[in-house]
């Protein structure tokens, strides 16, 4: 004999939020708190976080960036700061952010180049970006308008 239907339901699950969704929650939240300090370079609140990896994202959207296309992300050392806005600013765009150190030798930047094919490349104002890159190339000083 099969069991009586139960009255009660399961709960629908929560809304799977995506790490934009959740910058921006605790930026409406908790707009003025430090969401990064990074030694000897400065802090980063939620809100400005927000902001400025929105203007980024603006401007990748205007720069032609499409759902899915790769941009690749150049950073080294402390500039945790503009790596973290960068990548949420992709992220807004719809991109997908490819990760890249540095510090990495040049064989393997081309290799992750040839094999991701990344429309763009954002980079650490200290680096510069690999000569002969058939693609844009900026900081997010250059994209935070």
């Amino acid at each position: 004999m099969a069991a009586p239907a139960s009255p009660v339901t399961d709960p629908a699950p929560p809304p799977r939020l995506s790490a934009p969704d959740l910058l921006r929650r605790r930026a409406e939240a908790h707009p003025d708190s430090v969401a990064l300090n990074v030694d000897d370079t400065g802090s980063l609140t939620y809100r400005a976080w927000d902001r400025r990896s929105e203007a980024v994202a603006r401007t990748l959207l205007d720069q032609g960036v499409r759902p899915g296309d790769r941009i690749l992300l150049l950073f080294d050392g402390l500039a945790w700061m503009d790596y973290a806005i960068a990548y949420i600013g992709v992220l807004k765009a719809g991109g997908t952010a490819v990760h890249v150190a540095g510090s990495e030798p040049a064989a393997e930047l081309w290799r992750r180049i040839g094999h991701t094919g990344p429309m763009g490349i954002v980079h650490g104002a200290g680096l510069a970006p690999p000569g002969g890159f058939a693609g844009w190339t900026a900081t997010v000083a250059a994209l935070d308008r």
